[in-house]
């Protein structure tokens, strides 16, 4: 429970607060170092599957943000993500798949209430029940990814705007 403790401290610095999601993060994260067996300080990269606070613990704690192309966010709307170390560009990297498991959750009523939205739940209540539960809500499993080439970048001055923008598709209109 220290590790998770001084995790949320450090996901304080970063947003302010340590939502639900930036603690469930957190377990995350320390169960994907025990299992793929890296160091904190290695760079490692996540794909969160929600918006929603997860991708927080991520980006305090191991510094895998949008910005260094460490973190991308796939919005499924799940409490999942997937975690793999760094690759060669068009390898296969064995990576992990972490879920919030609904029939562990349900062990836990706080937890369940919160995570199915059948009660309006505040993280007071919520953060000291995940903390106290530890990895006893989540499921794992191993998955294959595929490093992607890294695309250069196409700047392009929009035919509309007249503004810079990165190109993106075939034509030369920003999304704007």
């Amino acid at each position: 429970m220290g590790q998770v403790r001084e995790y949320l401290d450090l996901i304080k610095n970063f947003s302010g607060f340590a939502s639900p999601g930036s603690v469930i993060g957190a377990h995350m994260l320390l169960i994907a170092r025990k299992v793929l067996d890296f160091e904190v300080d290695e760079e490692i990269y996540v794909t969160c599957e929600t918006t929603n606070c997860l991708p927080d613990a991520f980006q305090a704690i191991c510094k895998s943000t949008i910005g260094n192309g460490r973190l991308n966010i796939l919005d499924t709307g799940k409490m999942a993500v997937i975690i793999n170390r760094k690759g060669m560009p068009g390898e296969t990297v064995q990576a992990l798949r972490i879920i919030l498991d609904p029939e562990k959750t349900v062990n836990y009523p706080i937890i369940h209430e919160w995570y199915m939205n059948t009660r309006k739940v505040s993280a007071e209540e919520v953060n000291p029940e995940l903390i106290r539960a530890g990895e006893n809500l989540y499921s794992w499993y191993f998955v294959d990814v595929i490093v992607p080439e890294k695309e250069k970048k196409i700047i392009e001055i929009c035919n509309l705007c007249n503004e810079p923008f990165i190109k993106r598709n075939e034509l030369d209109l920003c999304p704007a």
